[in-house]
């Protein structure tokens, strides 16, 4: 009880103290002194803001006047205002104030050029995570619910038709989460041991330092004079540190330069409903996602983030003073004497197998580790923040997250995530987490990683019922990798240039067969018959083509319908589709087992084909070879004929649905723009002539067909995933 009176009272006198004034982070002599007089007039000028954008303002060489509200000075002409609309005082302040600096501009001789100071939060939801705010893609019909947040979005309209109607120009800054030297009032409760409750808060975060967003507010005014923007134009700009921090590193920053105590139990996500009850502000920090990225201030006079953010924590610990060390040990106390009484309460039987002294002692040495944490010098440097994962989609259901919005349509559910969490972002999908990676440069990493550091294989193990064991995803990394090669030599322009008359001949057929001079047909339905026959034709062998075709097509649809969305979580659920999959795939070895046999006795007496299947049969895996002593370890074998069908039906799979789809959406495509379809004929005819044959090098030498069938994928892409 008298350790935990102590304490309130400690926590009284530190809400008590005045803040300390630190030595600037940005010094005005850094921003170099700019030669024309030129005059600027800050509103709100007494709010820490104001102070700092007025003396990195002076420090410039602006002539500076002061308004401690939203009025001008009497006889005041400045030629630029600093509208710190954010610093206006109730929830309609913004607004209220920024339509009054517009009016009382407006009424001037000439008007001067404008910079609102708003919120970075204006441009989105803060009750959502928002993992990039890019401004073009903000919600024209988005409201508020919060309405400060509401008032400052007036106020940036209202700045926009001020530029409009008197032919200037405004600029709109949106810091975000901007801290300070100057502790705010959540400090209070970090002062007072909260932050060992705080562990696994999952939100990251941006942050402005208060003298980077006064900064951003020097150069708009440099840009407005200097650049001379538009009439009537208005640029909005996100301002913030430029790094992303999760909570959970800013609350261990917090922890060791005060000395309170860390960070360590995982109750953050337990706490928030009494954080929306009485702290709803500090529980969103906690738990939403509010960073934005490429908003690094590219200006010489900027701090490192970690250095801003060093400055910040200094002042609150200055301002705090060595009183703040107390509160560990004083919880430390409190809860070894709560500890010892409640030892002595216990009966004197159950204490009979514990040593005499070794509860006591126990209890006095974490008092004492605590004490000499608190009494530790102030950390020279922050902790160093780890690499950050991508952040994890809030909401779904428990068990299955999101996977019924994944099993409903996955493009729409990641168009809609995309909105909100941008380029890459982490969603449960019931078993699994699935990161998705969106845009030009997190599609540029996707495809240069190397495969140890993104493996296929954990992913695939949905395709191991239809594919087959040791086949691609089922093999380790070095065994894959010899496969892929194998296909990619066989695949060569010599192989390319001899299947371009099976697969022509395959066409000619088809068409004479299965269409009449005139009908109404089915193109996704024409191509993917078509094209079963040229794979079988140029991959399978001579064998299945003249004689089973049709039990391969039939067998293929039912392993087709064998991979669901359902199948991607749970693949040996006991299905219909499952079921029906698993016996095509047996019948599928019994087909080929009969003519891989016969290629193997043929072979033996010296009867040897020149195509793919022969390959597959013939192929051998490299020797492992023991590199410090140089013997084998490991025999390089061959496919066994379950393998050799489980890699025809891989290459079955990998061609089928994305050249059937691109085929069917080309001829679509080709048949809705005639003049286009007539180009691609005339080029046609003009290369292979009166009397020409169709090979290989002329598909190659058709520029007009390949760029149509390049803008079907752009428009259409078959696949929609790269997984």
């Amino acid at each position: 009880a008298a350790a935990l009176a102590v304490l309130g009272f400690l926590l009284l006198l530190l809400r008590r103290r005045r803040p300390a004034n630190p030595k600037p982070l940005i010094s005005s002599s850094s921003l170099g002194r700019q030669d024309t007089q030129r005059s600027a007039l800050v509103t709100f000028s007494s709010s820490p803001l104001g102070e700092q954008a007025c003396r990195l303002l002076a420090g410039r060489g602006y002539k500076v006047d002061y308004s401690t509200d939203a009025l001008l000075p009497n006889g005041a002409r400045p030629q630029l205002v600093v509208h710190l609309a954010r610093e206006a005082p109730g929830p309609v302040g913004p607004a209220r104030t920024t339509a009054k600096v517009a009016a009382q501009c407006e009424r001037l001789p000439v008007p001067p050029q404008l910079v609102v100071i708003s919120d970075a939060c204006v441009g989105c939801d803060p009750m959502r995570d928002v993992s990039d705010g890019d401004i073009e893609m903000e919600d024209p019909d988005h409201s508020h619910c919060d309405p400060r947040l509401e008032a400052l979005l007036v106020a940036e309209e209202r700045a926009a038709r001020y530029a409009a109607s008197t032919g200037t120009a405004a600029i709109v800054l949106r810091p975000h989460r901007i801290y300070g030297p100057q502790p705010p009032s959540a400090v209070s409760l970090l002062y007072s041991g909260a932050t060992a409750l705080l562990g696994g808060a999952r939100a990251y975060t941006s942050l402005t330092h208060i003298e980077h967003a006064a900064l951003a507010a020097v150069r708009a005014a440099d840009e407005l004079f200097d650049a001379a923007p538009a009439a009537g134009s208005v640029s909005k700009r996100i301002v913030t540190d430029g790094a992303i921090y999760s909570i959970s590193h800013l609350l261990r920053c917090v922890s060791v330069v005060l000395r309170v105590p860390p960070p360590l139990l995982p109750l953050a996500r337990v706490l928030r409903p009494l954080f929306a009850l009485f702290a709803p502000r500090l529980g969103r920090a906690l738990r939403t996602h509010q960073f934005f990225v490429d908003t690094r201030p590219a200006d010489t006079a900027a701090a490192p983030a970690e250095a801003a953010l060093r400055h910040a924590l200094g002042g609150w610990e200055a301002g705090a003073g060595p009183l703040v060390r107390l509160v560990a040990p004083l919880y430390t106390a409190a809860l070894c004497a709560l500890a010892a009484a409640a030892l002595t309460s216990l009966p004197a039987d159950a204490l009979e197998p514990l040593p005499m002294l070794a509860v006591p002692s126990a209890l006095v040495a974490t008092a004492a580790a605590v004490l000499l944490y608190a009494l530790l010098p102030a950390a020279s440097s922050l902790p160093r923040q780890g690499k950050l994962l991508p952040v994890v989609v809030d909401g779904g259901l428990p068990l299955i997250g999101h996977g019924l919005d994944f099993v409903k349509g996955p493009v729409f559910l990641v168009t809609r995530l995309r909105q909100q969490y941008r380029s890459v972002f982490t969603t449960t999908v019931a078993t699994q987490r699935i990161t998705f990676m969106q845009g030009p440069e997190a599609q540029r990493s996707f495809i240069k990683a190397t495969d140890k550091e993104l493996d296929q294989g954990p992913v695939y193990q949905f395709t191991i019922p239809v594919f087959g064991r040791n086949i691609v995803y089922d093999s380790p990394l070095d065994e894959r990798t010899q496969q892929v090669k194998l296909v990619v030599h066989s695949m060569n322009t010599k192989s390319l240039d001899a299947m371009v008359p099976k697969i022509i001949e395959e066409a000619e057929m088809y068409f004479a067969n299965e269409w009449g001079d005139e009908d109404v047909v089915d193109l996704r339905e024409t191509f993917a018959g078509l094209i079963i026959l040229t794979a079988s034709a140029t991959l399978m062998g001579p064998e299945v083509r003249s004689n089973l075709v049709q039990d391969v097509a039939r067998i293929y649809h039912k392993l087709d319908s064998g991979l669901t969305p359902f199948s991607v979580f749970f693949p040996h659920a006991p299905t219909k589709a499952h079921r029906a999959r698993d016996a095509a795939r047996q019948e599928m070895v019994e087909i080929f087992s009969k003519v891989i046999k016969s290629r193997r006795e043929a072979a033996e007496r010296g009867e040897r084909r020149d195509d793919f299947l022969q390959s597959l049969i013939d192929f051998r895996y490299k020797d492992t070879v023991d590199k410090r002593t140089g013997t084998v370890t490991k025999k390089g074998v061959g496919y066994t004929d379950d393998e050799i069908v489980g890699f025809l039906i891989v290459l079955l799979f990998a061609g089928q649905h994305t050249s059937s789809i691109t085929s069917a959406w080309l001829g679509a495509m080709l048949l809705s723009h005639p003049d286009e379809l007539d180009k691609v004929k005339k080029e046609q005819e003009k290369l292979v002539g009166a009397g020409g044959k169709l090979n290989y090098d002329v598909l190659l030498s058709m520029d007009g067909m390949r760029r149509a069938i390049s803008e079907t994928l752009r428009l259409y892409p078959p696949l929609i995933l790269l997984i």
